[in-house]
């Protein structure tokens, strides 16, 4: 699933919840071929010639495919079966461990189980903590209270 909005008669992807290199503010469809830096991260949409659209994320010197989409109008229904096994599905990487994204400027945080990947400025970093540590590190890293 894709969102689209429709804003003075500009289409827009506003997809902003895709995960660790999500794009951070809404692409204009009509920008297609158009490098588009976000913080520290650059974006491209391609329109195929099956009139698709195609958003991919630079990473090094390559382009790499994040997803697809087209404008055909979809029905919720259609939604119910992948928001089921994304959400709740016992096979779903959601429901076997913790994730947190956070964006920011200058990189991003992601934890993922019982480490955290920081990003900052095109450096990596793992921290990895122990479980009784996760609720100050929520709050500490992610301003999370549990």
């Amino acid at each position: 699933m894709a969102i689209i909005a429709t804003i003075e008669n500009e289409d827009y992807l506003i997809d902003l919840g895709f995960g660790g290199n999500s794009i951070r503010e809404p692409l204009k469809l009509s920008e297609t071929g158009t490098e588009i830096q976000q913080d520290f991260d650059t974006f491209t949409l391609v329109k195929t010639e099956e009139d698709e659209y195609l958003l991919q994320i630079q990473i090094g010197n390559e382009w790499s495919n994040l997803y697809s989409f087209d404008l055909s109008p979809q029905r919720w229904i259609d939604f119910k079966p992948a928001n089921h096994y994304n959400s709740s599905h016992p096979d779903s990487v959601f429901t076997q461990r913790l994730i947190v994204v956070l964006q920011n400027p200058l990189g991003k945080k992601i934890l993922l189980k019982n480490s955290i990947k920081s990003v900052t400025n095109g450096v990596t970093e793992i921290i990895s903590f122990e479980d009784n540590q996760l609720d100050a590190i929520l709050e500490k890293e992610f301003n999370l209270k549990v």
